[in-house]
């Protein structure tokens, strides 16, 4: 329940910048469940590596996974481009 407070939260405030626009895309696509649920994995795998490696929480890994999921491309140090959204 924390990560889809999370996911929902961080569309709401729109931090990390961008995420809005992926969750809404998310939501147009697959409906609010599936895409939240989605976007969970993906705040999940990026935790995990943060806790696995010691290191903080890379915001450039979760919205390269977080692109990805939009079907847009997945290089280094992804900033989401809210132009990039049809």
């Amino acid at each position: 329940m924390s990560l889809h407070l999370s996911v929902q939260e961080q569309a709401d405030i729109d931090q990390p910048h961008g995420i809005r626009a992926i969750h809404d895309t998310l939501c147009a696509k697959r409906g609010r469940l599936e895409a939240e649920h989605e976007m969970m994995e993906a705040l999940a795998e990026t935790l995990w590596t943060a806790q696995r490696y010691g290191t903080g929480l890379d915001v450039n890994f979760y919205m390269t996974r977080l692109r990805k999921l939009i079907g847009l491309g997945a290089e280094d140090q992804a900033r989401l481009n809210p132009h990039e959204i049809a």
